[in-house]
């Protein structure tokens, strides 16, 4: 009887933890940077978990994934990537391989790109030419236009995953296309009045928000390397010649290098985070530090 009894209790054990686990896989939703888990959590709500694989402070263009990172994606039936962050490009493929049956969804479909490194900067990706992706700038989540996009292909996917919930997602995705063009138009109020609308970056994270908004970005890192002393000095001269003393570095960089090269043109280093999780909260940051310093 004892036997029998450990029989049932075992197989009840099993058939509990195979349910959890399918409950589990069916109800976390994968993405890469902290900006896309707040974009997901406005539409889907309370009907999934996102699990974000880059942690805070981390680099997206170097970041590898731990073993817990691939334990959660094994749970994942849908990921949504940014698009062509470094980790990405580096990772995807493998990715797959640990979930096979992962539905990938590219955010950035649609959003018109910008290429950068060998290309030069602020140039747009010609779809008709075979164009090599590693000159494309990847930074779509700090413009509010390619951000509805992503929205866009996010709500897109979510519903043919979960048509049962449509009308749930539909007044999600309208609130938060609504969000978006408001916070689109503070932006421009905010920044309409600045005068000198160039700046230095050390890394071209800016190259989104700086077309949008008519700014015009100056960087000193060409194809992820840094200037030569030649390039160095031309950025220095100009940047004296046409008075920008204004260099935005990320929260994720070490900020040494840009404080010599901004001391060398009498500037100021302001460190700015583009990975910020509150997206609305970050944008109106970075655009209220833009006005104040820029001028």
């Amino acid at each position: 009887m004892f036997i029998k009894k450990t029989i049932l209790l075992t197989i009840s054990i099993i058939l509990f933890v195979s349910c959890t686990t399918e409950l589990k896989q069916n109800n976390i939703i994968s993405v890469s940077v902290l900006p896309q888990k707040y974009f997901v959590e406005r539409i889907v709500g309370d009907k999934f978990e996102v699990n974000v694989i880059i942690p805070p402070g981390s680099s997206p263009a170097t970041y590898e994934p731990t073993p817990s990172d691939l334990i959660a994606l094994s749970h994942s039936p849908l990921y949504f990537r940014i698009g062509h962050i470094g980790f990405e490009k580096a990772w995807m493929n493998k990715i797959i391989t640990v979930n096979p049956k992962m539905k990938v969804v590219d955010t950035s479909e649609n959003v018109e790109l910008i290429m950068t490194d060998h290309h030069h900067e602020g140039e747009h990706m010609d779809e008709d030419k075979d164009e090599d992706i590693e000159g494309i700038n990847p930074h779509i989540w700090l413009s509010p236009s390619a951000v509805k996009i992503q929205a866009e292909n996010i709500y897109n996917a979510i519903l043919k995953y979960d048509p049962i919930n449509t009308e749930y997602y539909k007044d999600n995705f309208e609130s938060f296309a609504k969000d978006i063009e408001k916070i689109d138009m503070q932006i421009t109020m905010i920044l309409k009045n600045i005068k000198n609308r160039k700046f230095i970056v050390y890394h071209p994270a800016w190259s989104y928000f700086a077309k949008q908004y008519n700014l015009i970005q100056m960087p000193i890192e060409f194809e992820g390397k840094s200037p030569t002393p030649s390039v160095l000095k031309n950025i220095i001269d100009t940047a004296n010649k046409e008075n920008v003393r204004v260099m935005i570095v990320q929260k994720q960089f070490d900020k040494k290098q840009a404080e010599a090269i901004a001391e060398s043109m009498q500037g100021k280093v302001i460190q700015l985070d583009p990975l910020a999780e509150n997206w609305i909260v970050n944008m109106i940051k970075i655009a209220r530090t833009f006005q104040f310093e820029l001028k």
